[in-house]
């Protein structure tokens, strides 16, 4: 079982951004097995399947909200 967790290190932030294109790629992320995951399946998991907020965030489709230090440069990292 994998349960993801989202402090705002530059480390976690920076694996947000390459789970992100592994995402879109429908591909597994760098750590877990490689293979085709669901790249070829019809229906797989698109920015459009994350409609809650922290989970936009976490997959690096959104910003994060609040005024701290972590949250402000986790944003900017990401580009937002």
């Amino acid at each position: 079982m994998y349960i993801p967790s989202v402090p705002l290190c530059d480390m976690n932030v920076d694996y947000i951004k390459v789970q992100k294109e592994a995402f879109l790629e429908g591909v597994p992320p760098p750590d877990f097995p490689g293979g085709l995951g669901e790249s070829k399946h019809v229906g797989k998991g698109q920015e459009s399947s994350l409609t809650e907020g922290l989970a936009r965030s976490a997959f690096g489709f959104a910003k994060f909200e609040g005024n701290g230090g972590a949250v402000r440069r986790a944003n900017a990292i990401l580009g937002m």
